[in-house]
Protein backbone atom coordinates (compact mmCIF):
# COMPACT_ATOMS: atom_id res chain seq x y z
CA UNK A 1 0.00 0.00 0.00
CA UNK A 2 3.00 2.17 0.59
CA UNK A 3 3.78 1.53 -2.95
CA UNK A 4 0.02 3.03 -4.29
CA UNK A 5 0.12 6.11 -1.62
CA UNK A 6 3.42 7.01 -1.82
CA UNK A 7 6.23 7.13 0.57
CA UNK A 8 4.19 10.52 2.36
CA UNK A 9 4.48 9.46 6.06
CA UNK A 10 1.74 12.80 6.50
CA UNK A 11 -0.46 10.60 4.38
CA UNK A 12 -0.33 7.64 5.87
CA UNK A 13 -0.38 8.97 9.23
CA UNK A 14 -3.35 11.06 8.45
CA UNK A 15 -5.50 8.06 7.09
CA UNK A 16 -4.42 6.10 10.17
CA UNK A 17 -5.61 8.96 11.96
CA UNK A 18 -9.07 9.02 10.27
CA UNK A 19 -9.35 5.40 10.51
CA UNK A 20 -9.15 5.47 14.03
CA UNK A 21 -11.70 7.73 14.79
CA UNK A 22 -13.60 5.77 12.48
CA UNK A 23 -12.95 2.65 14.68
CA UNK A 24 -13.79 4.56 17.96
CA UNK A 25 -17.16 5.46 16.11
CA UNK A 26 -17.93 2.36 14.95
CA UNK A 27 -17.51 0.32 17.76
CA UNK A 28 -19.22 2.54 20.07
CA UNK A 29 -22.25 1.84 17.52
CA UNK A 30 -21.51 -1.56 17.62
CA UNK A 31 -21.58 -1.97 21.52
CA UNK A 32 -24.44 -0.04 21.93
CA UNK A 33 -25.96 -2.17 19.14
CA UNK A 34 -25.43 -5.11 21.44
CA UNK A 35 -25.84 -3.89 24.89
CA UNK A 36 -28.63 -1.22 24.19
CA UNK A 37 -26.94 0.78 26.83
CA UNK A 38 -25.04 4.47 26.27
CA UNK A 39 -23.01 4.32 29.41
CA UNK A 40 -21.29 0.45 28.47
CA UNK A 41 -20.59 1.97 24.86
CA UNK A 42 -19.28 4.86 26.39
CA UNK A 43 -16.54 2.90 29.06
CA UNK A 44 -15.99 0.01 26.62
CA UNK A 45 -14.88 2.41 23.39
CA UNK A 46 -12.66 4.67 25.46
CA UNK A 47 -10.83 1.17 27.51
CA UNK A 48 -10.49 0.04 23.77
CA UNK A 49 -8.34 3.18 23.59
CA UNK A 50 -6.13 2.68 25.73
CA UNK A 51 -4.95 -0.81 24.30
CA UNK A 52 -3.11 -1.30 21.03
CA UNK A 53 -5.92 -2.06 18.73
CA UNK A 54 -7.86 1.40 19.93
CA UNK A 55 -4.84 3.77 19.70
CA UNK A 56 -3.05 2.16 16.73
CA UNK A 57 -4.25 5.35 14.84
CA UNK A 58 -2.52 7.06 16.51
CA UNK A 59 1.23 6.51 16.98
CA UNK A 60 3.99 7.69 15.05
CA UNK A 61 4.71 4.04 13.36
CA UNK A 62 4.01 3.47 9.36
CA UNK A 63 1.62 0.33 9.27
CA UNK A 64 -1.50 -0.34 8.46
CA UNK A 65 -2.97 -2.15 11.20
CA UNK A 66 -5.81 0.67 12.36
CA UNK A 67 -7.11 0.39 8.41
CA UNK A 68 -7.16 -3.17 8.47
CA UNK A 69 -8.75 -3.05 12.18
CA UNK A 70 -11.36 -0.21 11.45
CA UNK A 71 -12.39 -2.24 8.15
CA UNK A 72 -12.81 -5.42 10.40
CA UNK A 73 -15.13 -3.66 12.54
CA UNK A 74 -17.12 -2.22 9.92
CA UNK A 75 -17.76 -6.19 9.12
CA UNK A 76 -19.36 -6.51 12.47
CA UNK A 77 -21.59 -3.39 11.98
CA UNK A 78 -22.83 -3.50 8.60
CA UNK A 79 -25.68 -5.04 7.80
CA UNK A 80 -25.49 -5.16 3.62
CA UNK A 81 -23.79 -8.55 2.19
CA UNK A 82 -21.97 -6.42 -0.32
CA UNK A 83 -20.77 -4.41 2.15
CA UNK A 84 -19.26 -6.71 4.62
CA UNK A 85 -17.92 -8.33 1.27
CA UNK A 86 -16.09 -5.34 0.36
CA UNK A 87 -14.78 -4.42 3.89
CA UNK A 88 -13.61 -7.52 4.42
CA UNK A 89 -12.20 -8.43 0.81
CA UNK A 90 -10.02 -4.91 1.16
CA UNK A 91 -8.68 -5.73 4.65
CA UNK A 92 -7.27 -9.01 3.59
CA UNK A 93 -5.18 -7.10 1.23
CA UNK A 94 -3.43 -4.97 3.79
CA UNK A 95 -2.80 -7.59 6.12
CA UNK A 96 -2.98 -11.36 6.07
CA UNK A 97 -4.05 -11.51 9.54
CA UNK A 98 -7.04 -9.98 9.10
CA UNK A 99 -7.86 -13.05 6.53
CA UNK A 100 -7.33 -15.48 9.42
CA UNK A 101 -9.10 -12.65 11.91
CA UNK A 102 -12.77 -12.86 9.88
CA UNK A 103 -14.23 -16.23 11.00
CA UNK A 104 -14.93 -13.98 14.00
CA UNK A 105 -16.80 -11.68 11.90
CA UNK A 106 -18.22 -15.07 10.66
CA UNK A 107 -19.20 -16.66 13.96
CA UNK A 108 -20.80 -13.33 15.14
CA UNK A 109 -22.89 -13.03 12.58
CA UNK A 110 -24.54 -16.79 13.17
CA UNK A 111 -24.61 -16.18 17.00
CA UNK A 112 -26.96 -12.73 16.72
CA UNK A 113 -29.25 -14.34 14.46
CA UNK A 114 -29.28 -18.25 16.26
CA UNK A 115 -32.21 -19.17 18.61
CA UNK A 116 -31.07 -22.25 19.67
CA UNK A 117 -29.62 -21.92 23.93
CA UNK A 118 -26.87 -23.29 23.46
CA UNK A 119 -25.95 -23.19 20.10
CA UNK A 120 -26.03 -25.84 17.91
CA UNK A 121 -23.78 -26.95 15.18
CA UNK A 122 -26.28 -26.08 12.58
CA UNK A 123 -26.55 -22.46 13.68
CA UNK A 124 -23.14 -22.45 12.57
CA UNK A 125 -23.51 -23.82 9.24
CA UNK A 126 -26.55 -22.74 8.09
CA UNK A 127 -24.82 -19.19 7.15
CA UNK A 128 -26.40 -15.77 6.81
CA UNK A 129 -26.03 -13.58 4.25
CA UNK A 130 -23.53 -11.69 5.53
CA UNK A 131 -21.45 -14.74 6.22
CA UNK A 132 -21.37 -16.10 3.24
CA UNK A 133 -20.18 -12.45 2.24
CA UNK A 134 -17.44 -13.08 4.64
CA UNK A 135 -16.92 -16.67 2.76
CA UNK A 136 -16.97 -15.28 -0.41
CA UNK A 137 -14.23 -12.81 0.05
CA UNK A 138 -12.04 -15.04 1.86
CA UNK A 139 -12.33 -17.38 -1.22
CA UNK A 140 -12.18 -14.36 -4.03
CA UNK A 141 -8.85 -13.39 -2.02
CA UNK A 142 -7.47 -16.89 -1.57
CA UNK A 143 -7.78 -17.38 -5.56
CA UNK A 144 -6.58 -14.06 -6.52
CA UNK A 145 -3.76 -14.77 -4.12
CA UNK A 146 -2.95 -17.92 -6.02
CA UNK A 147 -3.39 -16.58 -9.56
CA UNK A 148 -0.51 -13.50 -8.68
CA UNK A 149 1.86 -16.12 -6.81
CA UNK A 150 1.31 -18.20 -10.11
CA UNK A 151 1.47 -15.93 -12.92
CA UNK A 152 3.64 -13.44 -11.10
CA UNK A 153 5.88 -15.29 -8.69
CA UNK A 154 4.18 -13.26 -5.96
CA UNK A 155 4.33 -14.32 -2.45
CA UNK A 156 4.59 -13.65 1.45
CA UNK A 157 8.28 -13.73 1.95
CA UNK A 158 9.28 -16.05 5.26
CA UNK A 159 12.63 -14.32 7.16
CA UNK A 160 13.99 -14.66 9.04
CA UNK A 161 12.90 -19.03 9.69
CA UNK A 162 10.01 -19.23 11.75
CA UNK A 163 11.74 -21.24 14.58
CA UNK A 164 14.28 -18.52 14.67
CA UNK A 165 11.70 -15.82 15.36
CA UNK A 166 10.26 -18.49 17.69
CA UNK A 167 13.15 -19.10 19.73
CA UNK A 168 13.84 -15.38 20.03
CA UNK A 169 10.36 -14.38 21.10
CA UNK A 170 9.95 -17.05 24.05
CA UNK A 171 10.90 -14.44 26.39
CA UNK A 172 8.35 -12.31 25.05
CA UNK A 173 5.18 -14.04 24.52
CA UNK A 174 3.52 -13.14 28.07
CA UNK A 175 4.16 -9.42 27.32
CA UNK A 176 2.95 -10.08 23.61
CA UNK A 177 -0.33 -11.44 24.07
CA UNK A 178 -0.88 -9.23 27.41
CA UNK A 179 -0.87 -6.18 25.36
CA UNK A 180 -2.69 -7.03 23.16
CA UNK A 181 -5.65 -7.44 25.14
CA UNK A 182 -4.29 -5.51 28.66
CA UNK A 183 -7.35 -5.05 30.73
CA UNK A 184 -10.44 -6.71 28.31
CA UNK A 185 -8.45 -10.21 29.37
CA UNK A 186 -10.56 -10.15 32.30
CA UNK A 187 -13.93 -9.49 29.85
CA UNK A 188 -12.29 -12.90 28.04
CA UNK A 189 -11.63 -14.18 31.36
CA UNK A 190 -15.79 -13.42 33.03
CA UNK A 191 -16.97 -14.41 29.40
CA UNK A 192 -15.44 -17.71 29.09
CA UNK A 193 -16.67 -18.89 32.54
CA UNK A 194 -19.80 -17.23 31.48
CA UNK A 195 -20.44 -19.41 28.83
CA UNK A 196 -18.96 -22.66 30.51
CA UNK A 197 -21.93 -22.12 32.99
CA UNK A 198 -24.45 -21.76 30.35
CA UNK A 199 -23.19 -24.74 28.63
CA UNK A 200 -22.04 -23.09 25.34
CA UNK A 201 -19.62 -25.67 24.26
CA UNK A 202 -19.45 -25.27 20.27
CA UNK A 203 -19.04 -20.99 21.25
CA UNK A 204 -16.62 -22.04 23.57
CA UNK A 205 -14.34 -24.01 21.11
CA UNK A 206 -15.05 -21.98 18.13
CA UNK A 207 -13.72 -19.17 19.93
CA UNK A 208 -10.40 -20.45 21.40
CA UNK A 209 -9.75 -22.25 18.61
CA UNK A 210 -9.46 -18.76 16.49
CA UNK A 211 -8.19 -17.31 19.69
CA UNK A 212 -5.41 -19.79 20.02
CA UNK A 213 -4.66 -20.10 16.05
CA UNK A 214 -4.18 -15.76 16.11
CA UNK A 215 -1.96 -15.90 18.79
CA UNK A 216 -0.21 -19.07 18.01
CA UNK A 217 0.48 -17.07 14.47
CA UNK A 218 1.36 -13.52 16.67
CA UNK A 219 4.00 -15.77 18.32
CA UNK A 220 6.33 -16.43 15.35
CA UNK A 221 6.35 -12.85 13.99
CA UNK A 222 8.20 -10.30 15.68
CA UNK A 223 5.51 -7.98 16.18
CA UNK A 224 3.54 -10.28 18.67
CA UNK A 225 1.31 -7.06 19.83
CA UNK A 226 0.01 -5.88 16.86
CA UNK A 227 -0.68 -9.74 15.56
CA UNK A 228 -2.57 -10.72 18.52
CA UNK A 229 -4.55 -8.08 18.55
CA UNK A 230 -6.60 -8.94 15.75
CA UNK A 231 -8.09 -11.70 18.19
CA UNK A 232 -9.94 -8.20 19.74
CA UNK A 233 -13.08 -8.72 17.82
CA UNK A 234 -13.91 -11.74 20.12
CA UNK A 235 -14.70 -9.22 23.02
CA UNK A 236 -17.74 -8.54 20.96
CA UNK A 237 -18.91 -11.70 20.87
CA UNK A 238 -18.18 -12.17 24.67
CA UNK A 239 -20.00 -8.73 25.20
CA UNK A 240 -23.17 -10.22 23.43
CA UNK A 241 -23.51 -12.86 26.03
CA UNK A 242 -22.46 -11.05 29.39
CA UNK A 243 -25.34 -8.45 28.28
CA UNK A 244 -27.92 -11.08 27.34
CA UNK A 245 -26.94 -13.07 30.97
CA UNK A 246 -25.91 -10.63 33.57
CA UNK A 247 -27.30 -7.11 35.29
CA UNK A 248 -26.38 -3.93 33.35
CA UNK A 249 -24.54 -2.78 36.86
CA UNK A 250 -22.15 -5.91 36.70
CA UNK A 251 -21.10 -5.77 33.09
CA UNK A 252 -20.60 -1.64 33.33
CA UNK A 253 -18.62 -2.79 37.01
CA UNK A 254 -16.85 -5.18 33.96
CA UNK A 255 -16.00 -3.07 31.57
CA UNK A 256 -14.77 -0.05 34.00
CA UNK A 257 -12.65 -2.47 35.66
CA UNK A 258 -10.87 -3.17 32.31
CA UNK A 259 -10.52 -0.05 31.29
CA UNK A 260 -9.26 1.44 34.14
CA UNK A 261 -6.57 -1.38 34.04
CA UNK A 262 -5.68 -0.80 30.34
CA UNK A 263 -5.23 2.56 31.70
CA UNK A 264 -2.97 2.19 34.35
CA UNK A 265 -0.83 0.26 32.21
CA UNK A 266 2.24 2.00 29.94
CA UNK A 267 1.87 1.65 26.09
CA UNK A 268 4.46 -0.91 25.81
CA UNK A 269 4.37 -2.89 22.12
CA UNK A 270 6.36 -5.96 21.54
CA UNK A 271 8.08 -6.08 17.99
CA UNK A 272 11.63 -7.47 18.51
CA UNK A 273 11.97 -6.89 22.12
CA UNK A 274 9.19 -4.37 24.52
CA UNK A 275 8.98 -1.15 22.75
CA UNK A 276 7.07 1.98 23.91
CA UNK A 277 4.98 4.41 21.78
CA UNK A 278 3.77 7.64 22.87
CA UNK A 279 1.05 8.97 20.73
CA UNK A 280 2.01 10.96 17.27
CA UNK A 281 0.75 14.52 18.65
CA UNK A 282 3.42 14.36 21.73
CA UNK A 283 6.09 13.29 19.35
CA UNK A 284 4.87 15.62 17.10
CA UNK A 285 5.04 18.59 20.14
CA UNK A 286 8.25 17.40 20.91
CA UNK A 287 9.70 18.15 17.11
CA UNK A 288 8.15 21.39 17.08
Amino acid sequence: MIKIIGESYMLIYGIKFLCGIGLIVVVRKLIFRITKDQVVALIFTTGLIFIYYGRAGFIVHPIFDMIAYFLLALCFLARRPLLVFVFAFIACWLDERAFVSLPIVILFHQIMVSKAKPMKLKGVLLLTKQSWAVVVSMVSYLAIRALLSAQFGLSTPISPPIMEVLEKNTEFFGMGVWTAFEGFWLVVLVGSLLLFKLKEHLVIFLLFSIMSVLISLACVVNDITRSAAYAVPVLFIFVHYLVANSKLDELRFLTTSAMVVSLLFPAYFVLNGIKYYAPFFLELYDYI
